[in-house]
């Protein structure tokens, strides 16, 4: 049985694409600052040490077949964790007879760790489509690299005073606050100066 499994693994074809012909997957991801998604790899961006962001991944099936997809980091010492989503890291997500045209969409709220702090770390996805044993596609992506500061995030970053998770407020309230009192100034001057 062992020998099955390891022959199943090694005859898998890796997909470099973000599609095979039996699936094809987005992801995105949503600092704490950012107002819209990011496609995925997002790479070169600094976290502060349990500082949240989003992650989600859309899975469109073309053909029938059975999904397993997670969420996982290729070292031993975790430098995230979820907070919040359908899975834990490294849990898969199993969906039995996916039907051709239909989409699944799955949301999680993670959160950088203090072990990796002052070094780079990859979040990954894994996701299998499998017809029978030996008709499979896997798509194995990094998402995510991102440098771990070590100060710590205590949601002050655009996004309010923070909570005892580290998340803050609501992202971007300061500022669109702070853009509606100036252009309501400019409007009263601006009113003032024309009688």
């Amino acid at each position: 049985m062992l020998y099955i499994l390891f022959g199943i693994v090694f005859l898998l074809p890796l997909c470099n694409a973000w599609e095979c012909e039996y699936g094809e997957i987005n992801v995105w991801i949503k600092l704490h600052e950012d107002v819209g998604w990011r496609e995925t790899p997002v790479e070169d961006i600094t976290l502060k040490v349990h500082e949240p962001f989003e992650v989600k991944i859309e899975v469109r099936i073309k053909k029938e077949c059975h999904l397993d997809l997670h969420l996982y980091e290729p070292g031993a010492t975790p430098a995230f964790e979820i907070i919040d989503g359908p899975s834990r890291m490294d849990e898969d997500i199993h969906k039995e007879n996916a039907p051709a045209g239909q989409t699944y969409t799955y949301n999680w709220v993670i959160r950088s760790t203090e072990n990796w702090a002052g070094g780079t770390a990859p979040l990954n996805f894994y996701a299998q489509f499998t017809k029978t044993m030996s008709d499979a596609c896997a798509i194995d992506k990094t998402i995510l690299l991102a440098y771990i500061s070590s100060e710590e995030w205590n949601g002050d970053a655009n996004g309010g005073g923070g909570d005892e998770n580290g998340g803050g407020g609501i992202p971007g309230f300061e500022t669109g606050f702070l853009l509606a009192a100036v252009g309501m100034s400019f409007v009263l001057i601006r009113r003032k100066t024309k009688k």
